[in-house]
């Protein structure tokens, strides 16, 4: 494929459910429901057994094209049911999803499958409909509808530009889908034969394209009496009635077909799974641009370790979702937790800074070879990520290596890559979480092993009780130890003295903005910048108008008093590790600037005056220090101070001027609460 052409699996399911219950239970039901892919990262492949504690088969069978559904199942339908239908996709393995008759709504099946095909649609028509998806949403929709009625090779583009346009356009996607799905599907039962003909074209254009895909029906027959969990009802490709009132399922080339009984013959799991429309995006964080935050001190320690709940509760409601989020820096990494209310990953102040134990090199030519297949073709890398990290060892550390590490042209190609392995893991059902958890320990141990800070949080809610009661508050995070990358609680505290300690320390004055002295927040991010002259330097100031750092044009200049000029023997190991290995450089500036006094200053004069032949290798350096220091949370407010307050001291005592500054701002309405600057003179 071309670079930034993503493909994502499929999965079609229909329902017919009763208006009468709807009426009882007082909630329209939806016409249809669009899944999308979650827009961070993930890892699997659709080959090869599934990481330890699970057990899905390395490869699944083939199976034949879905039959056309009998005319008796919809003649069978009371007239006043109504039909829905869920679109799932996925990067290398798609998910089924099945109708939850308590809940009223779509849940994962936890049933997934991959796709045969390798065609490669023409381009032109694939970008000509993406940017008609994007651009003029009504008349991309109409051109999607088209492609897939026409099926072949017009249905191969269609489904390929969709997919890409998810990527591109996010919502206009949904919005097309489902003006199209609305033209199939007025809601009617009558409409059965026709939208089971449009899953089956699309689903075969997308296997055809090497798309994952499945074409699932699910027929719930109600009877009119209230409250009834339903009649079986015989599904397409054999299943049989079930408890649930029958489910069946059918793969279009590359799966196993249902097998009667239970839910209806739902397929054997396929390796991995795709995203559902309730799994919350699984994100790959950078520390924030400007820096994120300082070791705590918190006792050192090697390997990976778990913290947080055990085993899952065997009575979790229907609709519990299983999320997870991967976050990890250059020389530390904070977990995060997630919060039911607002169904969304969140800061936790409590969570330390983690670093890691090993400093393994794997072998370059592999580290180049997987970073060239994540930038270029993210599905593909996906694959061999799963593979990786499934196999473990020397295999799991080039693979966590390439894709920490890799700088693509397409920014989305890590994210991509990421997110198609993690959902071919995760479907968001928590029958997941063995397989997922043993993953992600693999993943870390490797990370750990080469020296990346990493740590993976996974949580199981319940969507609706999350609104109410603040939900299952089960959670757990898989994470790196913290070294002994700093002394004492002076991530918490900012050690002694905070702001403007130390005899002659050049600290900015007294913090401006509104808030001072308030209860910080939760919505509160912690923003820094820095800036350097040869004979005078500014401070950027905070720009609430455009939510970023400026320098006013008539901003006071400053100056340095000092006069040191460091030997050319003091500083030249500094200057080659700055030059050669700018995270190691980052590591000791971090904790030269913390101890202060001479080697400080030797550091600081080092950094400012480096030549390397990589023109960013000083930049990286200082990034991976103010990375370790501060997170972006509020909490790392004060270490932040105290080592800005140490760096520019340094800066004063060899001749430097420079100014560091520090912003606290509300990101629910961008309001300053306070800002600092730090400078030299």
């Amino acid at each position: 494929m071309a670079r930034g052409f993503s493909l994502a699996g499929l999965c079609l399911v229909l329902a017919a459910l009763a208006r009468a219950a709807e009426a009882n239970e007082g909630t329209a039901t939806p016409r249809r429901s669009l899944l999308q892919r979650p827009s961070g990262i993930a890892l699997p492949s659709s080959g090869g057994p599934s990481p330890p504690a699970a057990s899905p088969p390395s490869s699944p069978a083939a199976s034949p094209p879905p039959p056309s559904p009998p005319a008796t199942n919809v003649t069978a339908i009371p007239e006043d049911a109504r039909l829905t239908t869920f679109l799932g996709s996925g990067g290398i393995a798609a998910p089924c999803q099945k109708w939850d008759t308590a809940g009223n709504d779509w849940t994962a099946a936890g049933t997934r499958f991959d796709a045969s095909g390798s065609t490669e649609p023409s381009a032109s028509a694939v970008s000509q409909l993406v940017s008609a998806i994007c651009n003029d949403t009504r008349s991309g929709a109409r051109d999607l509808l088209r492609g897939i009625e026409a099926g072949g090779s017009q249905a191969q583009v269609a489904v390929a530009a969709y997919d890409q346009a998810r990527n591109d356009c996010a919502d206009a996607a949904s919005e097309a889908y489902g003006f199209a799905a609305d033209a199939v599907n007025t809601g009617s039962p009558t409409d059965l034969p026709a939208m089971t003909e449009f899953i089956q074209k699309w689903v075969q254009a997308a296997d055809a394209i090497g798309v994952p895909a499945a074409s699932a029906r699910k027929l719930l027959q109600r009877p009119t009496t209230l409250g009834d969990d339903g009649v079986a009802g015989g599904g397409a490709g054999g299943g049989g009635g079930g408890a649930d009132g029958g489910t069946s399922t059918v793969t279009p080339t590359n799966g196993t077909t249902g097998s009667g009984g239970g839910d209806g013959g739902s397929p054997a799991r396929t390796a991995g799974t795709g995203a559902d429309g309730f799994t919350q995006p699984v994100n790959i964080t950078r520390p924030a641009t400007n820096g994120t935050a300082p070791a705590n001190g918190t006792a050192p320690g090697n390997g990976t370790q778990t913290t947080g709940a055990g085993a899952l509760p065997a009575d979790l409601p229907s609709g519990a979702e299983l999320v997870s989020y991967l976050s990890f820096g250059g020389l530390v990494a904070s977990c995060r937790k997630f919060d039911p209310e607002v169904e969304e990953w969140v800061r936790d102040p409590a969570s330390p800074k983690y670093d890691a134990a090993g400093d393994t090199q794997p072998p370059t030519g592999a580290v180049t070879n997987f970073t060239d297949t994540v930038c270029n073709e993210p599905r593909d890398a996906a694959k061999q990520l799963l593979s990786a990290f499934e196999a473990g060892g020397s295999q799991a550390q080039v693979a966590v290596y390439a894709l920490l590490n890799a700088d693509c042209a397409d920014a989305d190609a890590v994210s991509l890559a990421y997110g198609y392995a993690n959902e071919a893991i995760n479907s968001g059902s928590p029958d997941d979480y063995p397989s997922l958890k043993a993953w992600f320990q693999n993943m870390v141990t490797a990370a750990d092993a080469t020296g990346l800070p990493v740590c993976i949080s996974l949580a199981v809610y319940d969507p609706d009780d999350g609104k109410k009661n603040g939900g299952i508050g089960r959670s757990q995070s898989v994470r790196h130890l913290l070294q002994a990358t700093g002394t004492g609680a002076d991530g918490q505290t900012g050690g002694a003295g905070g702001q403007g300690a130390g005899t002659g320390a050049p600290a900015g004055t007294s913090g401006t903005g509104g808030g001072g002295g308030g209860k910080t927040p939760a919505t509160a991010s912690l923003y820094t910048s820095i800036s350097a002259g040869e004979q005078k330097v500014t401070c950027d100031v905070w720009d609430e108008g455009v939510g970023g750092w400026d320098m006013p044009r008539t901003a006071q200049e400053w100056t340095a008093k000092g006069t040191r000029q460091p030997k050319a023997s003091d500083i030249s190991q500094f200057t080659k590790q700055i030059c050669d290995d700018p995270r190691g450089a980052g590591k000791a500036l971090l904790d030269a600037v913390k101890a202060g006094g001479q080697q400080a200053e030797n550091w600081v004069f080092a950094l400012f005056n480096a030549d390397c032949p990589q023109e960013e290798a000083a930049a990286m350096t200082y990034q991976y220090a103010i990375d370790a220091v501060n997170t972006g949370d509020p909490a790392d407010l004060q270490p932040t101070k105290t080592w800005f307050t140490s760096l520019v001291k340094a800066a004063d005592a060899v001749g430097i001027p420079l100014c560091a500054s520090v912003a606290l701002v509300d990101e629910s309405d961008g309001s300053l609460i306070e800002q600092t600057p730090f400078h030299t003179g």
